[in-house]
This record gives structure tokens, sequence and C-alpha cells, in this order.
């Protein structure tokens, strides 16, 4: 590369030696290998550079390695962003690592960077907190924890809304991680309440109607 080659000299002539200095070169064959040089250079005793000693190691397949990894990354996290659901990375630290487009949305921010590095309770109701806390310290060391639960989850201007989580360990960038995914189900919730609630009056209803009858036969039995 004849860029990085200029460089490369500008860097030994003013600083005297280059270290983990990566650059392509291409072989007799044509194709393209990557290197990591390391040179200083030698002078004499007016400061004229004699020559240049160093090494050179081929590290194309790193190299390759690093691209594909990245290149596996970027259409993971094309397909994280434009998912339905609400998607996080949690470091050990219980902090926000990284959160989608959704997630953003779901919880109220304006962008990631209001909730990346923040706590994992920033988006938990007071009330479920130390829950949610809890099964999060036991899945860190190892302990049975749920992969998927619920809680009531807090947006940033202070709504209530359900949340439901899925939650998984994984690695990412190199370190362990949890990625969860984040549904609301608020409408779900409240549809299931709106029934539980029809369902006890029934029963309430049922019981008066039952009592009621009974009363009417009693006295319908007892003689004036």
């Amino acid at each position: 590369d004849p860029q990085r080659r200029m460089e490369m000299i500008h860097l030994l002539r003013n600083q005297g030696s280059v270290e983990n200095f990566e650059s392509r070169m291409r072989r007799k064959d044509g194709s393209l290998q990557w290197i990591s040089i390391n040179a200083r250079t030698v002078r004499d005793t007016q400061g004229k550079i004699l020559y240049l000693e160093g090494t050179m190691q081929d590290i194309t397949r790193r190299k390759e390695a690093a691209e594909a990894l990245a290149e596996s990354e970027e259409r993971y996290r094309t397909a994280i962003e434009h998912s339905n659901d609400g998607v996080a990375i949690i470091n050990k630290n219980g902090r926000h690592q990284y959160v989608n487009r959704k997630f953003v949305e779901m919880f109220g921010y304006s962008s990631p960077e209001e909730i990346i590095g923040e706590p994992v309770i920033l988006v938990v109701h007071p009330e479920d907190r130390e829950r949610v806390s809890t099964m999060n310290q036991r899945r860190w060391k190892g302990e049975p924890a749920p992969s998927r639960y619920e809680f009531n989850g807090i947006t940033k201007d202070g709504q209530t809304i359900f949340i439901e989580v899925s939650v998984t360990g994984t690695i990412y960038r190199n370190e362990p991680v949890l990625l969860v995914y984040f549904r609301e189900v608020s409408e779900r919730k409240l549809a299931e309440e709106a029934l539980l609630r029809s369902h006890k009056e029934l029963e309430h209803l049922n019981m008066v109607k039952t009592k009621a009858v009974h009363h009417i036969s009693h006295e319908l039995k007892t003689p004036l």
C-alpha cells in the first residue's frame, strides 16, 4: 500500500521507530497479505540513517477473522435495530451496554445515549426493582433464575407499562453479557385484568342470586 508505506517512512524519520504498524502488501503472485511491522532506524554519528532493522509478521488470517467478525456483528446489529422488540445488552455491572431503537421508543427516551451506561433498574418500576435486581444477581452467580418473566416498567415521564422479557447469556466483544428482549404487553395485561374483574363480578352476582333464591324458597316453604 503506497500510502501506508509513506506513512511508515514519515514515522521512522520523525520518531525513529514503529511498532505494530499494519499494512497490506502484495505478494509475488499478486495476492494481498496483511503484515505487522516493528522497525527502527540505525543512524551514524551524524544522525544520518544508515539502514532499518526490524521484523515483519504475516497477520492476514487474524485480519480476515476480525473483518469477518465485524461484518457478522454489523449484520446482527442491523437485524436487532429493526426488531419489533426492544433489545438490550447488559454487562456484568448491571448496566446497559447497548439498546436498540425500539427499546428507546418503548420507554419514552430520545436516544440510546440517555440509557447506555445507566443501571438496569432505570426502566423498572420501584415496586419491582428489588425482584428484578435479585433475579439478575442470581443469573450472574450461575444460580437458577427464570429466562422469561414479566415486570412493571417505567417510562422516562413516569408512566407505568407492563413488560415481558426473555433473557439469555452470550458473549459480546469478548465479554460475558446478558442479551435481553423486551416486549410491551400493557394491552394484554389490561385485558386480562378486565376479564378477571368481570369473572369476579359474575361470581358475586351468582352468589347474590343463589342467596336470593334460597331466601325466597325458604319464605315459600314457611307457613304464615
